[in-house]
């Protein structure tokens, strides 16, 4: 065999071979003629009927119907992903409200529909289930029609989503497209931002009450675990209170790593800072979908709070009774 390179040399193969942005550039050029031309074309059709309508509702539901990726060019032009509409499907039944089964129509979509631990729907199923049932597509295009006007989403949906619901963008007007792309565009700015983040909520009460807390890993915690906390109070040395917040509106298969890597961060605590008290926020409809894997990650967490407006008030409840000497630490 001949000598193997030096690592200075592998890096330069790296920097001097570079190839850039190297795709499969026949699968790209036939994924623009069957999928990005197919459903172009097909939103064109959809622009043409709806401006032709006299009922847009009727004619989005026969849309929907008779094509298989019908509810896809709706969602598409909403700027709504599939996996959030999944989720908002998902959120509904679980809800189980009566006005808003019935703007769904969801006693018409399964026979399953309320189960008591329902198993999440695909957009492929739902896709199926709107071509094949008339009910299920005039539910879809209830929610989009006058899903902004139901308290209970108005209460459970962001603001930023549900703006997204406007029946409006169906008229391909120029301001409402400007607004899908805005939307699409700035998604990940508004996620990354520390101010969307609901441990402001969890700041705010600390802050209120004059808790010292920092954040960060625990000097004591093993390097194998690699898990830093939202909040320690009131410090690392001598930490009281360690909080861990995980609030998930999509699911990956990193829930389940997790979960796992939660309880081992908590028989570390428990070695090495066997006063403290570990708390998960636990929090979005990600974990409504990955059960087992909360399961798993509520075991590792001595109290759980969300972020619901009660589950608040009790966390700021639960400091004061039990911790009232980390109150007003600046007096």
């Amino acid at each position: 065999m001949n000598k193997l390179p030096s690592d200075e040399e592998k890096f330069q193969t790296v920097i001097e071979k570079n190839t850039f942005f190297k795709t499969n550039v026949e699968f790209y050029r036939q994924y623009e003629v069957d999928t990005i031309d197919t459903l172009k074309q097909k939103l064109l059709e959809l622009h043409g009927r709806i401006k032709n309508s006299n009922s847009e509702k009727e004619e989005l539901v026969k849309f929907m119907q008779e094509y298989d990726d019908g509810l896809k060019c709706v969602l598409i032009l909403l700027g709504i992903s599939d996996e959030f509409f999944q989720r908002l499907i998902h959120a509904s039944r679980i809800l189980n409200k009566p006005k808003l089964n019935e703007l769904l129509n969801l006693d018409e979509w399964d026979k399953k529909v309320f189960d008591k631990t329902p198993v999440e729907w695909s957009i492929e199923r739902m896709t199926k289930m709107a071509r094949e049932n008339a009910k299920v597509a005039d539910g879809i295009a209830n929610i989009i029609f006058q899903g902004s006007t139901i308290p209970i989403l108005i209460e459970k949906v962001p603001i930023f989503e549900m703006k997204k619901l406007d029946p409006t963008k169906l008229k391909f007007s120029i301001e409402s497209l400007i607004d899908t792309i805005l939307r699409y565009r700035m998604k990940g700015s508004l996620t990354a931002s520390k101010k969307s983040n609901a441990e402001g909520m969890i700041e705010s009460i600390l802050k209120k009450h004059s808790i010292n807390y920092t954040n960060g890993k625990l000097p004591e915690v093993p390097d194998n675990i690699t898990r830093t906390m939202d909040f320690i109070i009131p410090n690392k040395k001598n930490p009281e209170i360690i909080i861990e917040s995980s609030n998930l509106a999509t699911t990956s298969s990193g829930m389940g790593d997790k979960a796992k890597a939660e309880i081992q961060m908590r028989r570390a605590i428990e070695k090495h800072y066997p006063n403290a008290t570990f708390i998960g926020f636990n929090d979005g409809a990600g974990w409504l979908v990955r059960k087992n894997d909360l399961r798993r990650m509520v075991s590792g967490q001595d109290d759980v709070f969300t972020f619901h407006d009660d589950e608040l008030k009790r966390f700021e409840d639960f400091i004061l009774k039990e911790y009232p000497h980390l109150c007003d630490a600046e007096k």
